[in-house]
């Protein structure tokens, strides 16, 4: 009897001893979507400077221009710089919108020069520094997902992610993402960072255009509060 109270008190005390090593005898409580969205919310809002690589689907048009992709820079809180890479019957061609400030211009081929826009007109063009406003760009967004899910993992640029996929609509989008006017909710998909809650990839896909019609936009983000050169309009 003391040799089978000695191993039942041997025992107990070994199970406890592995209940309270990191990772033995629990199992880690998944991530909280919501909580990640409102987290992402925040750290995009404070984003002091970034840049961008886009991707666009098929039928991803500004001002009946076909989209294919982009590269973007920003700089907190309002200079940015966007290079445009589209297609027309006449080829390729590469548009380039400038904010520095609260002014806003426009190239629409490399070898001109950049004319400045009015808020009118700005408003038909995308624009890095709206997407990225920390008072009405994708950070505020961001939060109001809906139906937030998460959809797995994957490494952003050597780093592990969570990726959640959550619902957006017009009132969410259609002001960072102007001059897009949605027709319904999209799908969007977020890849999150597990240490530091930093959005590094965003795909929406839906009827951004039309009503029935799909197509896809993602944003890639990268060299997070890096330094930014950001060109001179003149």
């Amino acid at each position: 009897m003391q040799m089978l109270g000695r191993t039942l008190v041997t025992t107990a005390a070994l199970v406890g001893v592995l209940g309270a090593l990191p990772g033995c005898g629990t199992t880690a409580a998944p991530p909280d979507a919501r909580g990640l969205l409102q987290a992402a919310s925040a750290t995009t809002a404070a984003v002091k400077s970034v840049q961008l690589d886009l991707k666009f689907g098929p039928g991803f048009q500004v001002q009946g221009v076909e989209l294919v992709s982009a590269v973007g820079k920003f700089r907190a809180p309002s200079d940015s710089d966007i290079v445009a890479k589209t297609r027309s019957a006449q080829g390729f061609i590469q548009p380039e919108i400038l904010t520095v400030g609260d002014k806003i211009y426009i190239k629409f081929i490399q070898i001109q020069a950049f004319q400045p826009l009015s808020s009118t007109e700005a408003q038909q063009y995308p624009v890095i520094a709206r997407m990225l406003d920390k008072d009405s760009g994708l950070g505020p967004a961001i939060a109001r997902g809906r139906d937030p899910k998460l959809a797995g993992s994957e490494a952003v640029d050597g780093v592990d992610c969570h990726k959640v996929s959550a619902l957006y609509g017009p009132a969410e989008l259609n002001q960072p993402l102007a001059p897009l006017n949605l027709k319904g909710d999209v799908k969007t998909v977020l890849w999150i960072g597990k240490s530091d809650h930093t959005v590094r990839k965003v795909r929406f896909e839906g009827p951004l255009f039309s009503a029935g019609t799909s197509t896809f936009a993602e944003v890639h983000l990268h060299d997070f509060n890096a330094p930014v050169d950001i060109p001179s309009p003149s």
